[in-house]
């Protein structure tokens, strides 16, 4: 889906930025404009902002096993390797909330 019509940036597109800047640094909270940056183009009209903002934050919260993102894939290996124990070693992000809450 083109979220962006100015630039003609789709959903993929935005996803695949976020996934290279939580890479590089898993605890960083993600802009429109960290996503404009690593995919190389500016904000042009900014109506796709909101929705852009929206896209990079369920994302991120996917990649780090949040149950706020209600995706398929939230539950997935690779989102659960953003979130490692004492030892380095894949954990389960929710196993650990349940624990922790009861």
């Amino acid at each position: 889906m083109i979220v962006c019509s100015c630039n003609v940036i789709s959903d993929l597109e935005i996803d695949q930025a976020t996934d290279e800047l939580m890479v590089e640094d898993p605890k960083r909270v993600i802009t429109p404009a960290h996503v404009y940056r690593t995919i190389g183009k500016r904000p042009r009209c900014g109506a796709c902002l909101s929705h852009t903002a929206e896209i990079a934050h369920k994302r991120a919260a996917c990649l780090r096993g949040c149950h706020r993102c209600n995706c398929k894939n939230s539950h997935t290996t690779r989102a659960r390797a953003f979130v490692s124990d004492r030892h380095g070693e894949p954990t389960d992000h929710h196993d650990n909330h349940d624990a922790a809450n009861g």
